[in-house]
């Protein structure tokens, strides 16, 4: 036997155990896989173990009679006695009766047992059935943990596989953790018809724990397109439910936090108890509440939690994602070239990659750095940007592209003009439920009065905007009014990466630039 097979039906029993089956299942379906495995090996290889590996678990239950991995070897093609047999299903924990399961059953030839046999018969169904559920979701999922296999570029086996271990969930108690990190996957690629087609269940099959993914599922979707009061709700509810757990639980627990981080609510707990396991989940997590404290003023916060990432890592959400987050802390100190950088750098993974909701998010992102230094340029870029999040219903994204718009055009067109695409952009985030991020608008409304020499009107929205904050976490953009209007209230609750004063200079810069443009063409 190859080490691939070897390798794949280890793959196998890790993740039917992660999803609760019992040892003697995942040695059946070990062997509905593979037939040619004995037995006794389907169920050494259920507990994850090499012949090595069963020899000394043996001889730490039994140190005075010690065995080898050839003597586990040697069971395995010729049967023991019964003494050894008792052991075996001691050491594999199981029934003697399930280390012989491959010896011949003649219960049919007695005619009491004929006379059940249909009800026999349907437990042999049933059986049979669980054993295809079982393949079904070993199948599908292998194909989903390939990040090279097709159905990543072919919607339609994507939809398929995804709608398969849905059901699969929702309708039995078969093991699918893998679930969760697929549904994660195919939302950070937009592929949401992917997920929709998972909600799709007959509501008659529905277990518990079906009920509870269905909500999970409505609030993921409901998130992406920044339908937040009903995410918030949907989310909720599923947690709820008390047969939802694992991994989707995990997820959900996720999608509630980021919910609230940008609407309502502390997302801190939630983000900070689902990094306390170390498996993908928990990575997310660590970066969304690195956005979380960015959105705090805690910029050198989140700077160090980016740090603790290597910066060369090999999967390219994870590397799209640290980009991202740096370009956001470094936008938020000013540093507009060194955010662009990553801003750049989480565009090129997302065309590197094919992903169009990426492409969406880089594109946008880039623009709101570039615009605070290259006015003129960057308008082609936004025009791009904000078809691109337009198209895809990206609330938040057509939001963050009319906040650049406006950032480039102050100084350059009338303020009133500029006042137009900033009720807009603030009517797009607040109608979305994004309250942080609609105060960009006000905040930018102050920059666009200054550029325009209307330093009364400035102090005015700036007074404006503070009332409306109120409660609200938008410090950095608080402390960058500061800089346009004399002040240092906000810049001083802000944990900089760099010296305040640095700051204060690098949000002092665009505000310089633009009047100074102005005077000249005038």
């Amino acid at each position: 036997m190859g080490s691939r097979t070897r390798s794949e039906q280890r793959q196998l029993a890790r993740s039917l155990r992660a999803g609760g089956r019992s040892w003697v299942e995942i040695a059946y379906a070990l062997r509905s896989t593979w037939p040619e495995l004995n037995v006794r090996a389907a169920i050494r290889i259920a507990h994850d173990w090499s012949q090595a590996d069963a020899a000394e678990v043996w001889n730490e239950l039994w140190p005075d009679h010690p065995k080898s991995a050839n003597d586990i070897g040697l069971w395995e093609v010729r049967r023991p006695g019964f003494a050894t047999f008792d052991k075996l299903a001691r050491l594999y924990e199981c029934s003697v009766a399930d280390l012989v399961a491959d010896l011949g059953y003649y219960g049919h030839l007695d005619a009491a047992n004929r006379r059940r046999e249909p009800a026999g018969r349907a437990r042999s169904l049933l059986d049979e059935w669980r054993v295809a559920e079982e393949r079904l979701v070993g199948y599908w999922s292998g194909l989903f943990e390939d990040r090279g296999a097709g159905l990543w570029r072919d919607r339609r086996s994507q939809a398929l596989g995804f709608w398969q271990l849905a059901g699969l969930y929702a309708t039995t108690d078969v093991g699918a953790e893998v679930l969760a990190d697929v549904a994660m996957q195919v939302q950070l690629r937009g592929v949401w018809s992917t997920i929709e087609a998972g909600r799709d269940q007959p509501e008659e099959l529905l277990t518990e724990r079906g009920r509870g993914l269905l909500l999970a599922l409505g609030g993921i979707l409901a998130r992406q397109v920044g339908r937040l009061d009903e995410a918030d709700r949907l989310l909720s509810e599923a947690l709820a439910v008390p047969a939802f757990g694992g991994r989707m639980a995990r997820l959900a627990q996720y999608y509630l936090a980021e919910t609230r981080d940008v609407h309502v609510g502390d997302p801190a707990p939630l983000f900070l108890g689902l990094t306390e396991i170390d498996d993908r989940i928990g990575l997310e997590a660590r970066i969304a509440y690195a956005h979380s404290l960015t959105r705090a003023g805690d910029l050198a916060g989140a700077l160090a939690v980016a740090r603790e990432f290597p910066a060369d890592v090999d999967d390219p959400e994870f590397r799209y994602r640290l980009e991202e987050l740096l370009g956001v802390i470094w936008l938020f100190a000013g540093q507009f070239a060194k955010s662009a950088e990553h801003f750049e750098a989480s565009r090129q993974v997302a065309e590197n990659e094919d992903s169009v909701l990426f492409e969406a998010l880089g594109l946008r992102h880039l623009a709101l750095a570039l615009c605070w230094t290259e006015p003129t340029s960057v308008l082609a870029q936004i025009d791009e940007a904000e078809r691109l999040n337009r198209d895809l219903n990206l609330q938040p994204g057509i939001g963050q592209c009319l906040l650049a718009r406006a950032v480039a055009l102050a100084g350059t067109v009338p303020l009133a003009e500029v006042d137009a695409i900033l009720d807009e952009a603030d009517t797009v985030f607040t109608e979305a439920g994004y309250y942080d991020d609609a105060l960009g608008a006000p905040a930018v409304g102050v920059f666009a009065a200054a550029v325009a020499g209307d330093d009364e009107l400035a102090q005015q929205r700036r007074q404006a905007l503070l009332e409306r904050s109120h409660g609200r976490r938008p410090r950095s953009w608080l402390a960058a009014v500061d800089t346009w209007t004399g002040h240092t209230d906000h810049l001083d609750q802000v944990t900089w990466p760099q010296h305040p004063t640095q700051a204060h200079t690098n949000w002092t810069r665009p505000l310089q630039d633009r009047r100074a443009a102005g005077a000249g063409e005038s």
